[in-house]
Order: structure tokens, then sequence, then C-alpha cells
């Protein structure tokens, strides 16, 4: 099942604060759509090192949340 944007964006903070598993299988998924394309253009790139930062910025702050 693909989760979209719109999906998360319909959640209130409160609740999906505890649910961030959502928005690192969101950025699992555009990577994996990213990188089985047939063509690698600057876009795409672009757009992978996008969904990277966002993944490792995902992971800093779960870790952040854990040593609290």
């Amino acid at each position: 099942m693909f989760v979209g944007i719109e999906t998360i964006s319909k959640e209130e903070w409160i609740v999906f604060r505890s649910k961030s598993y959502k928005f690192e299988e969101f950025l699992q998924q555009w990577q994996e759509r990213l990188q089985s394309g047939s063509e690698t253009t600057s876009l795409t790139v672009r757009l992978l090192q996008e969904v990277e930062k966002y993944k490792v910025s995902t992971v800093h702050n779960v870790v952040i949340n854990y040593t609290k």
C-alpha cells in the first residue's frame, strides 16, 4: 500500500509524532520508485538527495527522542 503525503498530512501532530515510521515508509517507497526508474535524470538525482536528507533527519529525530 502506498501512503501518500495527503494521508500523512491529515493526521493530527499529537497522533502522528508517535507514528513517524509512516513517514519513513513514505520516504522508502519514493526512494524505491525513483531508483527503479529506467532513466536517471537530474530531477531524479535531486529527488533522491532530498529523500535521503529527510531519512537522515528522521533517524536523527528518533534518536534524540529516545534519549530524552
